[in-house]
Protein backbone atom coordinates (compact mmCIF):
# COMPACT_ATOMS: atom_id res chain seq x y z
CA UNK A 1 0.00 0.00 0.00
CA UNK A 2 1.63 3.11 -1.35
CA UNK A 3 0.58 5.87 1.19
CA UNK A 4 3.08 8.39 0.37
CA UNK A 5 6.74 8.62 0.03
CA UNK A 6 9.92 7.74 2.24
CA UNK A 7 12.13 10.49 3.09
CA UNK A 8 15.29 11.13 5.31
CA UNK A 9 16.15 14.32 6.26
CA UNK A 10 19.10 15.48 8.83
CA UNK A 11 18.93 17.76 11.52
CA UNK A 12 21.96 19.09 13.18
CA UNK A 13 23.63 16.22 11.86
CA UNK A 14 21.32 13.56 13.08
CA UNK A 15 19.43 11.75 10.26
CA UNK A 16 15.24 11.45 10.75
CA UNK A 17 12.65 9.11 9.21
CA UNK A 18 9.51 11.63 8.39
CA UNK A 19 6.57 10.02 6.00
CA UNK A 20 4.41 12.42 4.21
CA UNK A 21 0.95 11.22 2.62
CA UNK A 22 -1.34 12.68 0.58
CA UNK A 23 -4.73 13.62 2.97
CA UNK A 24 -8.08 14.11 1.09
CA UNK A 25 -9.77 16.45 2.46
CA UNK A 26 -13.34 17.47 0.72
CA UNK A 27 -12.20 15.34 -2.45
CA UNK A 28 -8.72 17.55 -2.87
CA UNK A 29 -5.41 16.11 -2.67
CA UNK A 30 -3.83 18.56 -0.44
CA UNK A 31 -0.42 18.52 0.91
CA UNK A 32 -0.46 18.30 4.74
CA UNK A 33 2.30 18.00 7.66
CA UNK A 34 4.02 14.25 7.65
CA UNK A 35 2.48 11.81 9.94
CA UNK A 36 5.59 10.43 11.02
CA UNK A 37 8.72 11.52 12.06
CA UNK A 38 11.26 10.06 14.27
CA UNK A 39 15.11 10.33 14.94
CA UNK A 40 17.29 7.39 13.57
CA UNK A 41 19.92 8.34 15.79
CA UNK A 42 22.86 7.94 13.36
CA UNK A 43 24.91 10.44 11.61
CA UNK A 44 26.04 8.19 9.16
CA UNK A 45 24.21 8.31 5.58
CA UNK A 46 24.46 3.83 5.08
CA UNK A 47 23.04 3.13 8.51
CA UNK A 48 20.11 5.57 8.15
CA UNK A 49 19.25 4.54 4.69
CA UNK A 50 19.03 0.82 6.54
CA UNK A 51 17.08 1.98 9.77
CA UNK A 52 14.72 3.61 7.37
CA UNK A 53 13.94 0.85 5.18
CA UNK A 54 13.22 -1.46 8.14
CA UNK A 55 11.14 1.28 9.46
CA UNK A 56 9.48 1.88 6.24
CA UNK A 57 8.38 -1.59 6.28
CA UNK A 58 6.83 -2.10 9.72
CA UNK A 59 5.28 1.20 8.95
CA UNK A 60 3.10 -0.32 6.30
CA UNK A 61 2.48 -3.61 7.60
CA UNK A 62 0.96 -1.51 10.71
CA UNK A 63 -0.92 0.62 8.51
CA UNK A 64 -2.57 -2.36 6.72
CA UNK A 65 -3.64 -3.77 9.95
CA UNK A 66 -5.47 -0.26 11.14
CA UNK A 67 -7.39 0.56 8.44
CA UNK A 68 -9.27 -1.67 5.58
CA UNK A 69 -8.32 1.03 3.04
CA UNK A 70 -6.04 3.89 1.47
CA UNK A 71 -9.06 6.46 1.92
CA UNK A 72 -9.50 5.27 5.34
CA UNK A 73 -6.04 6.12 6.08
CA UNK A 74 -6.06 9.56 4.60
CA UNK A 75 -9.27 10.37 6.36
CA UNK A 76 -8.01 9.01 9.68
CA UNK A 77 -4.94 11.52 9.71
CA UNK A 78 -6.15 14.44 8.64
CA UNK A 79 -8.86 14.36 12.03
CA UNK A 80 -5.37 12.80 13.76
CA UNK A 81 -3.31 15.96 12.60
CA UNK A 82 -6.83 18.52 12.71
CA UNK A 83 -6.24 17.50 16.48
CA UNK A 84 -2.79 18.17 16.86
CA UNK A 85 -2.17 20.67 14.89
CA UNK A 86 -4.83 22.83 16.95
CA UNK A 87 -2.31 21.45 20.14
CA UNK A 88 -5.48 19.93 21.74
CA UNK A 89 -5.40 16.77 24.25
CA UNK A 90 -8.13 14.13 22.72
CA UNK A 91 -9.70 14.51 26.32
CA UNK A 92 -10.15 18.30 24.83
CA UNK A 93 -11.29 17.38 21.64
CA UNK A 94 -14.11 15.15 23.17
CA UNK A 95 -15.14 17.90 25.20
CA UNK A 96 -16.14 20.15 22.16
CA UNK A 97 -19.13 18.24 21.73
CA UNK A 98 -20.29 18.10 25.24
CA UNK A 99 -22.56 21.21 25.11
CA UNK A 100 -24.75 19.87 22.11
CA UNK A 101 -26.49 16.60 23.81
CA UNK A 102 -26.08 14.92 20.29
CA UNK A 103 -22.52 15.68 20.11
CA UNK A 104 -21.86 12.73 22.97
CA UNK A 105 -22.43 9.85 20.55
CA UNK A 106 -19.35 8.08 19.08
CA UNK A 107 -19.21 9.17 15.79
CA UNK A 108 -17.44 7.65 12.38
CA UNK A 109 -14.77 10.65 13.45
CA UNK A 110 -14.18 9.50 17.01
CA UNK A 111 -13.61 5.77 15.96
CA UNK A 112 -11.26 7.21 13.03
CA UNK A 113 -9.59 9.01 15.70
CA UNK A 114 -9.03 6.58 17.57
CA UNK A 115 -7.49 4.05 15.46
CA UNK A 116 -5.27 7.24 14.06
CA UNK A 117 -4.25 7.40 17.75
CA UNK A 118 -3.89 4.02 17.99
CA UNK A 119 -1.57 3.37 15.16
CA UNK A 120 0.41 6.04 15.92
CA UNK A 121 1.42 4.36 19.76
CA UNK A 122 2.00 1.12 18.00
CA UNK A 123 4.53 2.50 15.24
CA UNK A 124 5.90 4.56 18.66
CA UNK A 125 6.29 1.27 20.27
CA UNK A 126 7.85 -0.64 17.19
CA UNK A 127 10.01 2.20 16.67
CA UNK A 128 11.05 2.13 20.26
CA UNK A 129 11.77 -1.59 19.99
CA UNK A 130 14.16 -1.21 16.65
CA UNK A 131 16.14 1.31 18.46
CA UNK A 132 16.21 -1.12 21.53
CA UNK A 133 16.95 -4.19 19.00
CA UNK A 134 19.93 -2.04 17.74
CA UNK A 135 21.30 -0.34 20.21
CA UNK A 136 21.66 -4.14 21.90
CA UNK A 137 22.88 -5.94 18.87
CA UNK A 138 25.86 -3.07 18.92
CA UNK A 139 26.59 -4.38 22.46
CA UNK A 140 26.80 -7.67 21.63
CA UNK A 141 29.01 -7.49 18.73
CA UNK A 142 31.25 -5.29 20.56
CA UNK A 143 31.19 -7.86 23.16
CA UNK A 144 32.20 -10.67 20.45
CA UNK A 145 35.00 -9.05 18.98
CA UNK A 146 36.41 -8.87 22.76
CA UNK A 147 35.08 -12.44 23.98
CA UNK A 148 35.92 -15.28 21.07
CA UNK A 149 36.11 -18.20 23.20
CA UNK A 150 32.79 -17.86 25.47
CA UNK A 151 30.30 -16.14 23.54
CA UNK A 152 27.56 -17.11 21.55
CA UNK A 153 26.38 -14.48 19.80
CA UNK A 154 23.17 -16.17 17.81
CA UNK A 155 22.20 -17.11 22.05
CA UNK A 156 22.47 -13.55 23.02
CA UNK A 157 20.37 -12.41 20.39
CA UNK A 158 17.58 -15.02 21.26
CA UNK A 159 17.49 -13.82 24.73
CA UNK A 160 17.46 -10.63 23.65
CA UNK A 161 14.17 -8.73 26.09
CA UNK A 162 12.89 -6.44 24.47
CA UNK A 163 9.74 -5.93 26.16
CA UNK A 164 9.43 -4.70 30.34
CA UNK A 165 7.01 -6.92 30.91
CA UNK A 166 7.07 -10.82 30.79
CA UNK A 167 3.74 -12.63 29.03
CA UNK A 168 3.22 -14.31 32.64
CA UNK A 169 2.33 -11.18 33.85
CA UNK A 170 0.95 -9.43 30.94
CA UNK A 171 -1.62 -12.03 29.68
CA UNK A 172 -3.80 -11.48 26.64
CA UNK A 173 -7.43 -10.08 27.45
CA UNK A 174 -8.55 -13.76 25.32
CA UNK A 175 -6.48 -15.48 28.13
CA UNK A 176 -7.60 -13.47 31.25
CA UNK A 177 -11.44 -13.74 29.92
CA UNK A 178 -10.97 -17.49 30.00
CA UNK A 179 -9.67 -17.40 33.07
CA UNK A 180 -12.29 -14.71 34.64
CA UNK A 181 -15.36 -17.15 33.38
CA UNK A 182 -13.87 -20.46 34.78
CA UNK A 183 -13.58 -18.10 37.99
CA UNK A 184 -17.09 -17.15 37.92
CA UNK A 185 -18.71 -20.44 36.51
CA UNK A 186 -17.44 -21.80 40.36
CA UNK A 187 -19.12 -18.49 42.38
CA UNK A 188 -22.73 -19.45 43.15
CA UNK A 189 -23.44 -15.48 43.84
CA UNK A 190 -22.52 -14.73 40.07
CA UNK A 191 -25.48 -13.38 37.88
CA UNK A 192 -25.62 -15.45 34.93
CA UNK A 193 -22.49 -14.80 32.65
CA UNK A 194 -23.52 -16.25 29.51
CA UNK A 195 -26.34 -13.51 29.60
CA UNK A 196 -25.45 -10.17 31.80
CA UNK A 197 -21.68 -9.53 31.99
CA UNK A 198 -20.32 -12.02 29.54
CA UNK A 199 -21.58 -10.10 26.85
CA UNK A 200 -20.23 -6.97 28.06
CA UNK A 201 -17.06 -7.90 28.57
CA UNK A 202 -16.74 -9.50 24.56
CA UNK A 203 -18.08 -6.05 23.37
CA UNK A 204 -15.43 -4.54 24.97
CA UNK A 205 -12.93 -6.36 23.40
CA UNK A 206 -14.32 -6.55 20.45
CA UNK A 207 -13.77 -2.85 20.48
CA UNK A 208 -9.92 -2.63 21.83
CA UNK A 209 -9.17 -5.54 18.77
CA UNK A 210 -10.96 -2.95 15.89
CA UNK A 211 -9.06 -0.22 17.35
CA UNK A 212 -5.72 -1.65 17.96
CA UNK A 213 -5.87 -3.73 15.17
CA UNK A 214 -4.52 -6.44 17.52
CA UNK A 215 -6.17 -9.70 17.73
CA UNK A 216 -3.83 -10.47 20.85
CA UNK A 217 -4.12 -7.13 23.02
CA UNK A 218 -2.32 -7.54 26.13
CA UNK A 219 -4.06 -6.56 29.65
CA UNK A 220 -0.87 -3.37 29.58
CA UNK A 221 -2.49 -2.09 26.36
CA UNK A 222 -5.77 -1.24 27.91
CA UNK A 223 -4.99 2.60 27.93
CA UNK A 224 -7.00 4.97 29.85
CA UNK A 225 -7.99 6.60 26.30
CA UNK A 226 -9.42 3.51 24.76
CA UNK A 227 -11.64 3.13 27.72
CA UNK A 228 -12.96 6.64 27.46
CA UNK A 229 -13.50 6.27 24.25
CA UNK A 230 -15.15 2.82 24.66
CA UNK A 231 -17.42 4.04 27.16
CA UNK A 232 -18.14 6.57 24.84
CA UNK A 233 -18.85 4.49 22.04
CA UNK A 234 -20.99 2.29 24.33
CA UNK A 235 -23.46 5.04 25.32
CA UNK A 236 -23.77 6.38 21.78
CA UNK A 237 -25.50 2.65 20.76
CA UNK A 238 -28.86 3.10 20.78
CA UNK A 239 -31.59 1.78 23.27
CA UNK A 240 -32.35 -1.74 21.76
CA UNK A 241 -29.84 -1.83 19.46
CA UNK A 242 -28.49 -5.78 18.66
CA UNK A 243 -24.92 -5.49 19.52
CA UNK A 244 -24.78 -9.68 19.27
CA UNK A 245 -22.35 -10.65 16.59
CA UNK A 246 -22.18 -6.50 15.16
CA UNK A 247 -19.26 -5.02 13.98
CA UNK A 248 -17.92 -2.06 15.69
CA UNK A 249 -18.19 -0.38 12.30
CA UNK A 250 -22.00 -0.87 12.14
CA UNK A 251 -22.81 0.11 15.71
CA UNK A 252 -21.03 3.58 15.32
CA UNK A 253 -23.52 6.29 14.33
CA UNK A 254 -26.54 5.09 15.10
CA UNK A 255 -29.07 7.20 16.14
CA UNK A 256 -32.34 6.49 18.45
CA UNK A 257 -33.16 6.82 22.11
CA UNK A 258 -30.43 6.83 24.64
CA UNK A 259 -30.20 4.19 26.40
CA UNK A 260 -30.13 4.82 30.51
CA UNK A 261 -26.96 6.10 32.42
CA UNK A 262 -27.87 3.31 35.21
CA UNK A 263 -27.68 0.87 31.84
CA UNK A 264 -24.27 2.22 30.57
CA UNK A 265 -23.01 2.12 34.52
CA UNK A 266 -24.56 -1.37 34.91
CA UNK A 267 -22.87 -2.72 31.64
CA UNK A 268 -19.33 -0.33 32.25
CA UNK A 269 -19.14 -2.09 35.79
CA UNK A 270 -19.17 -5.58 34.46
CA UNK A 271 -15.90 -4.89 32.85
CA UNK A 272 -14.48 -3.00 35.23
CA UNK A 273 -15.11 -6.00 37.33
CA UNK A 274 -13.05 -7.83 34.97
CA UNK A 275 -10.47 -6.10 34.70
CA UNK A 276 -10.01 -5.59 38.50
CA UNK A 277 -10.10 -9.81 38.53
CA UNK A 278 -6.76 -9.11 36.22
CA UNK A 279 -5.03 -6.64 38.62
CA UNK A 280 -6.37 -8.71 42.57
CA UNK A 281 -4.41 -11.98 40.71
CA UNK A 282 -1.63 -10.02 40.08
CA UNK A 283 -1.88 -9.09 36.31
CA UNK A 284 -0.23 -5.82 34.94
CA UNK A 285 -3.47 -3.30 34.47
CA UNK A 286 -3.39 0.29 34.63
CA UNK A 287 -5.00 1.78 37.51
CA UNK A 288 -5.40 5.16 36.92
CA UNK A 289 -7.06 3.15 33.57
CA UNK A 290 -9.88 1.61 36.03
CA UNK A 291 -10.27 4.39 37.95
CA UNK A 292 -11.27 6.56 34.76
CA UNK A 293 -13.20 3.75 33.36
CA UNK A 294 -15.84 3.54 36.38
CA UNK A 295 -16.01 7.66 36.71
CA UNK A 296 -16.79 7.70 32.49
CA UNK A 297 -20.33 5.56 33.12
CA UNK A 298 -21.67 9.13 34.73
CA UNK A 299 -20.93 11.18 31.63
CA UNK A 300 -23.43 9.59 29.74
CA UNK A 301 -26.83 8.36 29.06
CA UNK A 302 -30.42 9.35 29.89
CA UNK A 303 -30.83 10.89 33.20
CA UNK A 304 -34.36 11.55 33.58
CA UNK A 305 -35.73 8.20 33.01
CA UNK A 306 -34.63 6.43 35.99
CA UNK A 307 -37.00 7.11 38.67
CA UNK A 308 -36.49 5.62 42.43
CA UNK A 309 -38.82 2.63 43.32
CA UNK A 310 -40.46 2.94 46.56
CA UNK A 311 -42.59 0.21 48.80
CA UNK A 312 -46.28 -0.61 48.20
CA UNK A 313 -48.89 1.60 50.47
CA UNK A 314 -51.20 -0.48 52.17
CA UNK A 315 -54.13 1.10 49.86
CA UNK A 316 -51.98 0.15 46.68
CA UNK A 317 -51.50 -3.47 48.31
CA UNK A 318 -55.73 -3.78 48.63
CA UNK A 319 -55.83 -2.64 45.21
CA UNK A 320 -53.95 -5.64 44.10
CA UNK A 321 -54.87 -8.17 46.25
CA UNK A 322 -58.45 -7.41 47.05
CA UNK A 323 -58.90 -7.87 42.72
CA UNK A 324 -61.14 -9.83 41.15
CA UNK A 325 -58.34 -11.41 39.65
CA UNK A 326 -57.40 -12.83 43.35
CA UNK A 327 -61.27 -13.15 44.41
CA UNK A 328 -62.20 -15.02 41.42
CA UNK A 329 -59.10 -17.00 40.62
CA UNK A 330 -58.75 -15.67 37.04
CA UNK A 331 -55.43 -16.01 36.60
CA UNK A 332 -53.94 -18.19 33.66
CA UNK A 333 -50.42 -18.87 35.32
CA UNK A 334 -49.67 -19.82 38.46
CA UNK A 335 -46.48 -17.57 39.11
CA UNK A 336 -49.22 -14.53 38.95
CA UNK A 337 -51.02 -15.97 42.10
CA UNK A 338 -48.18 -17.46 44.26
CA UNK A 339 -45.16 -14.77 43.28
CA UNK A 340 -46.91 -12.03 44.75
CA UNK A 341 -47.93 -13.69 48.10
CA UNK A 342 -44.58 -15.35 48.36
CA UNK A 343 -42.67 -11.46 47.19
CA UNK A 344 -44.78 -9.93 50.34
CA UNK A 345 -43.41 -12.12 52.87
CA UNK A 346 -40.31 -12.48 52.50
CA UNK A 347 -38.88 -10.07 50.12
CA UNK A 348 -37.48 -11.97 47.77
CA UNK A 349 -36.56 -10.73 43.90
CA UNK A 350 -38.39 -12.12 41.19
CA UNK A 351 -35.96 -13.79 39.28
CA UNK A 352 -35.39 -16.14 43.12
CA UNK A 353 -39.04 -16.97 43.56
CA UNK A 354 -39.79 -17.89 39.67
CA UNK A 355 -36.86 -20.69 40.07
CA UNK A 356 -38.17 -22.47 42.91
CA UNK A 357 -37.95 -25.97 42.56
CA UNK A 358 -39.88 -28.07 44.56
CA UNK A 359 -36.56 -29.81 46.55
CA UNK A 360 -36.53 -25.97 47.54
CA UNK A 361 -39.31 -26.60 50.51
CA UNK A 362 -38.74 -28.01 53.35
CA UNK A 363 -39.54 -28.64 56.81
CA UNK A 364 -36.36 -27.54 58.98
CA UNK A 365 -36.55 -27.86 62.93
CA UNK A 366 -40.24 -28.25 62.28
CA UNK A 367 -40.51 -24.73 60.53
CA UNK A 368 -41.52 -24.87 56.77
CA UNK A 369 -38.85 -22.56 55.19
CA UNK A 370 -38.60 -21.64 51.42
CA UNK A 371 -34.48 -22.22 50.72
CA UNK A 372 -33.33 -19.65 47.96
CA UNK A 373 -30.00 -20.49 46.63
CA UNK A 374 -28.53 -20.36 43.24
CA UNK A 375 -27.46 -24.32 43.07
CA UNK A 376 -28.05 -25.23 39.16
CA UNK A 377 -29.28 -28.83 38.30
CA UNK A 378 -31.31 -30.31 35.34
CA UNK A 379 -34.55 -28.97 36.90
CA UNK A 380 -33.02 -25.25 35.99
CA UNK A 381 -29.22 -25.20 34.37
CA UNK A 382 -28.99 -21.41 34.56
CA UNK A 383 -30.63 -20.90 38.05
CA UNK A 384 -28.57 -17.77 39.86
CA UNK A 385 -28.37 -15.54 42.73
CA UNK A 386 -27.20 -12.24 42.96
CA UNK A 387 -24.65 -12.37 45.64
CA UNK A 388 -23.55 -15.04 48.09
CA UNK A 389 -25.45 -13.03 50.99
CA UNK A 390 -28.50 -14.20 49.01
CA UNK A 391 -28.21 -17.91 49.49
CA UNK A 392 -30.70 -18.19 52.21
CA UNK A 393 -33.32 -19.90 54.03
CA UNK A 394 -36.52 -18.30 54.77
CA UNK A 395 -39.50 -19.52 57.05
CA UNK A 396 -42.90 -19.62 55.45
CA UNK A 397 -45.10 -16.70 56.78
CA UNK A 398 -48.78 -18.56 57.98
CA UNK A 399 -50.95 -16.95 55.65
CA UNK A 400 -49.00 -19.09 52.63
CA UNK A 401 -49.67 -22.08 54.40
CA UNK A 402 -52.93 -21.06 55.42
CA UNK A 403 -53.25 -21.05 51.13
CA UNK A 404 -52.49 -24.39 51.25
CA UNK A 405 -48.63 -23.36 50.04
CA UNK A 406 -47.26 -26.28 50.89
CA UNK A 407 -50.44 -28.23 48.97
CA UNK A 408 -49.59 -26.58 45.85
CA UNK A 409 -45.53 -27.46 46.27
CA UNK A 410 -46.70 -31.07 46.65
CA UNK A 411 -48.73 -31.64 43.78
CA UNK A 412 -45.62 -30.43 41.51
CA UNK A 413 -42.49 -31.33 40.24
CA UNK A 414 -39.15 -29.69 39.65
CA UNK A 415 -39.37 -25.62 39.27
CA UNK A 416 -42.52 -24.54 40.99
CA UNK A 417 -43.79 -22.76 38.25
CA UNK A 418 -42.90 -24.23 35.25
CA UNK A 419 -45.21 -22.09 33.07
CA UNK A 420 -42.12 -19.00 33.85
CA UNK A 421 -39.73 -19.57 30.91
CA UNK A 422 -36.45 -17.24 30.54
CA UNK A 423 -35.67 -15.12 27.54
CA UNK A 424 -32.79 -15.28 25.63
CA UNK A 425 -30.77 -13.07 28.65
CA UNK A 426 -31.73 -15.22 31.35
CA UNK A 427 -34.53 -12.88 32.85
CA UNK A 428 -38.25 -13.71 33.14
CA UNK A 429 -39.57 -10.90 31.35
CA UNK A 430 -42.83 -12.39 30.45
CA UNK A 431 -43.95 -12.49 33.76
CA UNK A 432 -42.73 -8.60 34.11
CA UNK A 433 -44.98 -7.87 30.90
CA UNK A 434 -47.80 -9.61 32.62
CA UNK A 435 -46.94 -8.79 35.96
CA UNK A 436 -47.07 -4.45 34.59
CA UNK A 437 -50.69 -5.29 32.80
CA UNK A 438 -52.43 -6.68 35.87
CA UNK A 439 -51.16 -3.44 37.76
CA UNK A 440 -52.72 -1.18 35.06
CA UNK A 441 -56.05 -3.48 35.46
CA UNK A 442 -55.91 -2.17 39.00
CA UNK A 443 -54.94 0.95 38.63
CA UNK A 444 -51.46 1.32 39.47
CA UNK A 445 -49.66 1.88 36.67
CA UNK A 446 -48.23 4.09 35.08
CA UNK A 447 -47.53 5.46 38.63
CA UNK A 448 -49.52 8.49 39.15
CA UNK A 449 -46.44 10.47 41.01
CA UNK A 450 -43.83 9.37 38.97
CA UNK A 451 -42.09 7.30 41.78
CA UNK A 452 -41.57 3.76 40.02
CA UNK A 453 -43.35 0.44 41.71
CA UNK A 454 -43.20 -2.87 40.07
CA UNK A 455 -42.50 -6.46 41.45
CA UNK A 456 -39.22 -5.18 43.10
CA UNK A 457 -41.46 -2.84 45.29
CA UNK A 458 -42.39 -5.87 47.27
CA UNK A 459 -38.94 -6.43 48.26
CA UNK A 460 -38.73 -2.65 49.65
CA UNK A 461 -42.06 -3.33 51.62
CA UNK A 462 -41.05 -6.47 53.20
CA UNK A 463 -37.83 -4.70 54.11
CA UNK A 464 -39.70 -1.09 55.78
CA UNK A 465 -42.32 -3.13 57.62
CA UNK A 466 -39.17 -5.53 59.28
CA UNK A 467 -37.43 -2.03 59.69
CA UNK A 468 -40.43 -0.81 61.91
CA UNK A 469 -40.03 -3.45 63.85
CA UNK A 470 -36.54 -3.04 65.03
CA UNK A 471 -36.28 -2.16 69.17
CA UNK A 472 -40.03 -2.73 69.67
CA UNK A 473 -41.08 -5.47 71.45
CA UNK A 474 -39.39 -7.87 73.76
CA UNK A 475 -38.52 -11.28 73.57
CA UNK A 476 -39.31 -13.25 70.55
CA UNK A 477 -41.23 -10.27 69.53
CA UNK A 478 -37.98 -8.18 69.17
CA UNK A 479 -36.17 -7.68 65.79
CA UNK A 480 -32.86 -6.36 64.96
CA UNK A 481 -30.72 -5.48 62.00
CA UNK A 482 -29.09 -8.83 61.59
CA UNK A 483 -31.79 -10.61 61.21
CA UNK A 484 -33.40 -8.04 58.67
CA UNK A 485 -30.28 -8.62 56.57
CA UNK A 486 -30.23 -12.47 56.69
CA UNK A 487 -33.76 -12.43 55.54
CA UNK A 488 -33.53 -9.58 53.10
CA UNK A 489 -30.51 -11.62 51.60
CA UNK A 490 -27.94 -8.89 52.71
CA UNK A 491 -24.49 -9.21 53.46
CA UNK A 492 -24.42 -8.25 57.26
CA UNK A 493 -23.67 -4.46 57.50
CA UNK A 494 -20.89 -3.06 60.14
CA UNK A 495 -23.13 -2.43 62.52
CA UNK A 496 -25.49 -5.37 62.34
CA UNK A 497 -26.56 -6.25 66.19
CA UNK A 498 -26.81 -10.23 66.74
CA UNK A 499 -24.04 -11.06 63.90
CA UNK A 500 -21.75 -12.54 66.78
CA UNK A 501 -24.87 -14.33 68.85
CA UNK A 502 -26.53 -16.32 66.56
CA UNK A 503 -25.92 -20.07 65.05
CA UNK A 504 -27.76 -21.52 62.66
CA UNK A 505 -30.95 -22.69 64.81
CA UNK A 506 -31.84 -19.21 66.80
CA UNK A 507 -31.27 -17.39 63.16
CA UNK A 508 -33.96 -19.54 61.66
CA UNK A 509 -35.93 -19.13 64.73
CA UNK A 510 -34.74 -15.71 64.75
CA UNK A 511 -36.10 -14.67 61.59
CA UNK A 512 -39.10 -16.81 61.62
CA UNK A 513 -40.69 -14.67 64.40
CA UNK A 514 -39.54 -10.93 62.39
CA UNK A 515 -41.86 -12.86 59.29
CA UNK A 516 -44.17 -14.02 61.34
CA UNK A 517 -44.95 -10.26 62.45
CA UNK A 518 -45.57 -9.18 59.08
CA UNK A 519 -49.23 -7.68 58.62
CA UNK A 520 -51.21 -6.56 55.96
CA UNK A 521 -54.60 -5.39 57.31
CA UNK A 522 -55.89 -3.97 54.44
CA UNK A 523 -55.61 -7.23 52.42
CA UNK A 524 -58.90 -9.82 52.82
CA UNK A 525 -56.99 -13.08 52.63
CA UNK A 526 -59.91 -14.85 53.42
CA UNK A 527 -62.03 -13.59 50.11
CA UNK A 528 -58.97 -15.07 48.20
CA UNK A 529 -60.43 -17.85 45.54
CA UNK A 530 -58.27 -20.79 46.83
CA UNK A 531 -55.38 -21.88 44.23
CA UNK A 532 -57.10 -25.27 43.15
CA UNK A 533 -60.37 -22.76 41.71
CA UNK A 534 -57.98 -20.78 39.68
CA UNK A 535 -58.00 -20.97 35.90
CA UNK A 536 -54.43 -22.22 36.00
CA UNK A 537 -55.74 -25.90 37.30
CA UNK A 538 -56.99 -26.59 34.25
CA UNK A 539 -53.52 -27.14 32.18
CA UNK A 540 -50.42 -28.52 33.52
CA UNK A 541 -50.90 -27.52 37.40
CA UNK A 542 -54.39 -29.09 37.94
CA UNK A 543 -54.18 -30.83 41.24
CA UNK A 544 -53.34 -34.55 40.89
CA UNK A 545 -56.22 -36.78 41.67
CA UNK A 546 -57.33 -40.44 40.86
CA UNK A 547 -59.69 -40.67 38.14
CA UNK A 548 -61.95 -43.33 37.31
CA UNK A 549 -61.48 -45.78 34.63
CA UNK A 550 -64.85 -46.65 31.80
CA UNK A 551 -64.76 -50.52 33.89
CA UNK A 552 -65.25 -48.26 37.28
CA UNK A 553 -67.83 -45.85 36.39
CA UNK A 554 -69.77 -48.99 35.41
Amino acid sequence: MAHGHLYLTPSRGVWYFQRWVNIQVDGINTPQPINYRKSLHTKDIRIAKQRARKLAVTLDEIVKRHFKSDSEFSEAMAIYHKVLIQNQTLEQYEAMGWDDESGLGFSREDMLLTKATQFSNQIDHEFRQLQNRISNLEILLEKSLQLHDHFDLKKEIANLNLDQVSDTNNPTLDTLFDEYKSWASSQKQMVALDTSYGPSIELFLTFLKSMTANSDIRTTDVTSELTRQYVKFYASIPKGAQIKNASIESLTGLSGELKTQKTIKDHVTAIHGFLSFGSKHGYRIDQQMLGVLKYQSTLYGNRSRSTPRTAFSDEELASMFNSTHFKRGTFKFSAMYWAPLIAMFTGARLAEILQLTQNDIALKDGIWTLYINGDASDDDPKKRVKTKAANRLLPIHPTLLDLDFIDYVTEQSGRLFQDEERGTTGKFSMFSKRFRTFRQQVGLYPCPDGIQRDFHSFRHTVETKLKELVGIGDGDKRVDTYTIDSIIGHAPSANAIGEKVYNHSLNLIAKRNAIHQIEYPTIKFEDMAHWDKCIFTRSKFRPKRIRKTSDQKS
